[in-house]
């Protein structure tokens, strides 16, 4: 399961919540743990090599390892993330939530 969306909508989605911090300052990001599965979108892992983005920004909120995946990128846009490695990218979670 993926989804790509900015910070505020996926938290007022209930998909992500912030943790930690101090006045707002130095807050993460972090996968909630009551997930509703009809707001994500549904893939076959080992066939989906890539996620469209079309963002400036982006960034992983999911834990995968960094040696699994790549950005691809034109000039500042970031148009996809490119995974390299499907079974060892998705072994540390089925949930893949891209902040732009």
């Amino acid at each position: 399961y993926y989804v790509v969306g900015h910070s505020k909508d996926l938290q007022k989605s209930d998909l992500i919540d912030k943790k930690g911090g101090l006045l707002g300052i130095g807050r993460t990001s972090e996968l909630n743990s009551n997930i509703d599965n009809s707001l994500f979108t549904k893939i076959d892992y080992t066939e989906t090599t890539s996620i469209p983005v079309n963002s400036k920004d982006a960034k992983l909120i999911t834990t995968h390892p960094s040696d699994s995946y790549t950005w691809d990128k034109t000039g500042k846009t970031i148009n996809s993330l490119m995974i390299t490695d499907p079974e060892k990218f998705w072994s540390a979670s089925k949930y893949l939530v891209i902040a732009n």
